[in-house]
């Protein structure tokens, strides 16, 4: 089975492997459109007040870690463009080429949803642990 994750850094990066400890076998891949796949966001305020000099040490993992820690496929720089449901495959576009190319899936995770508080994030776990499609589902703030 194949498992394409849209967007990496906490939640989807998080999820990847949670999903690879869930499932040993499957492929799973994340598209992540920004340069870094897990980063430390709360070290971003210390960065910008020069506590911390140099930002790899805000780099969590990269696309190799997470290949040889979790064989999970990363693919940072690249964005989810179109996601053709009917068909089950996305459009993916590469940011820095501008090349764009399609894949097939199985299960897609969106990771594009916005909660902005956690009666946000409970409606997201509710819609998923209700197995309702979360397809163009707004999460308005309360």
């Amino acid at each position: 089975m194949r498992y394409i994750i849209m967007g990496g850094v906490a939640s989807g990066a998080s999820f990847a492997t949670r999903l690879r400890r869930l499932d040993e076998k499957s492929e799973i891949i994340i598209y992540e459109m920004s340069g870094y796949v897990s980063y430390a966001n709360c070290g971003l305020p210390y960065f910008i007040g020069d506590i911390i000099k140099d930002k790899s040490c805000l780099t969590l993992e990269t696309p190799l870690s997470f290949k040889e820690k979790f064989n999970i496929d990363v693919l940072i720089n690249h964005q989810v463009i179109k996601i053709d449901y009917l068909n089950k495959k996305i459009i993916i576009k590469d940011c820095l080429s501008g090349i764009r190319s399609y894949l097939a899936y199985r299960i897609l995770v969106n990771n594009n949803f916005k909660a902005y508080n956690l009666s946000g994030g409970y409606r997201i776990y509710q819609l998923f642990m209700n197995n309702k499609s979360l397809e163009n589902e707004a999460i308005e703030e309360e």
